[in-house]
């Protein structure tokens, strides 16, 4: 059973980039490899983890996400650095077909059922059955349900995009807005504009444990196909969280949130968090995450409650 400790060392951040390092001549020639196929590889991993108050309240300092008084509340994104450990296991694991460095989120859906709180000790266990392809390289869903005694209390898919090219300079530069289709710039509902720090970025790397070398070298992004140093996905999705939050207040339980990444979010370049209220007859909020001057899309993600039945489908 592994366990997980919040506090990561300098000498763990040694070792995780020096794995990534190592797995670059892999990538190397994955990214000049044919084009993949469904593969069936059947892999998981069980974990326990803790809510950690300690490791919590600098993830919601790293993320922008406001804690009012003593009483902790635990954000629905904070799944992901709960089940990061276990997604590891399953990337560095020898029947994965595919080197874990330069990993990228492609999207994840996160179901909670019920509240979780600090010093719960959750039962974490991920799959990965299938990976298949894509045109830029390889999708893995990763299926991890969280487990405190017998209650599931969440559920989430995360998918992952293993390049296998080298990406253009089109696809880096992410997906380009309409000119209608622009995000409102009204801040009536609720919008910011963070700038993504890179020390930020990196700070976030050590706290939830996550070594990809794209979050924490500029350099090997650049040999990987990106910008630059990128924003992790699940930092841009903790972002939009705190938008929506911060513009009304968070749903009943069950919950859902889904998030789909449509481009590597560049360090050091402003970013516009936006939530816009649920329209009539929809229940969720949408959210956006574009460069400041909208010109083009980096996230979108919707937040609201559903249904026992669908929680239960």
């Amino acid at each position: 059973m592994m366990t997980f400790d919040p506090i990561t060392t300098v000498r763990e951040v040694c070792d995780g980039i020096t794995t990534g390092v190592r797995g670059l001549g892999t990538l190397r020639k994955a990214l000049r490899g044919d084009a993949h196929e469904s593969v069936r590889i059947d892999v998981e991993a069980r974990h326990m983890a803790t809510v950690d108050a300690t490791q919590l309240r600098r993830y919601s300092a790293l993320c922008g996400i406001d804690q009012h008084g003593d009483e902790l509340d635990v954000p629905i994104t904070y799944h992901y650095v709960l089940s990061h450990p276990a997604v590891m296991s399953i990337l560095l694991d020898r029947k994965f077909p595919a080197p874990a460095p330069g990993v990228l989120h492609v999207s994840y859906e996160i179901t909670q059922l019920l509240p979780v709180y600090v010093g719960d000790k959750l039962s974490v266990h991920a799959r990965c059955d299938t990976t298949r392809p894509h045109p830029k390289g390889v999708l893995a869903d990763f299926r991890i349900r969280f487990s405190r005694g017998n209650d599931c209390i969440t559920e989430m898919v995360s998918t992952l995009l293993l390049p296998q090219r080298k990406r253009s300079r089109s696809a880096a530069s992410g997906t380009r807005l309409k000119r209608d289709a622009q995000p409102s710039r009204d801040i009536e509902v609720g919008a910011r504009i963070i700038y993504a720090d890179p020390r930020v970025i990196r700070k976030y790397s050590l706290m939830a444990g996550d070594f990809n070398p794209i979050h924490l070298s500029a350099a090997i992004a650049r040999m990987m196909g990106m910008p630059g140093l990128v924003a992790q996905g699940a930092w841009t999705a903790a972002q939009l969280l705190s938008t929506a939050h911060s513009a009304r207040p968070a749903p009943d339980f069950p919950r859902q949130y889904r998030v789909h990444f449509r481009s590597p979010l560049p360090a050091s370049e402003p970013i516009r968090f936006q939530v816009q209220p649920p329209q009539a007859g929809v229940k969720s909020a949408t959210l956006t995450a574009t460069t400041a001057d909208g010109s083009r899309l980096c996230a979108e993600a919707e937040y609201g409650p559903i249904r026992v039945e669908e929680a239960e489908g």
